[in-house]
């Protein structure tokens, strides 16, 4: 677990980390973020709603 204070501190740690290993890391905006998750959201109960 890392304390929400010190994780400006780790971003470049991680950066570094997964560049290091080749894994993706996403970056982005307070609401850039807020579109992806509901994007995500509405992606994932369209099933539900093709039901009703």
């Amino acid at each position: 677990r890392l304390p929400r204070n010190k994780l400006r501190e780790a971003q470049p740690i991680i950066k570094d980390f997964c560049r290091d290993l080749e894994i993706p890391y996403h970056e982005t905006s307070v609401l850039q973020s807020y579109r992806e998750i509901l994007q995500h959201l509405h992606e994932v109960g369209a099933p539900l709603r093709k039901t009703h």
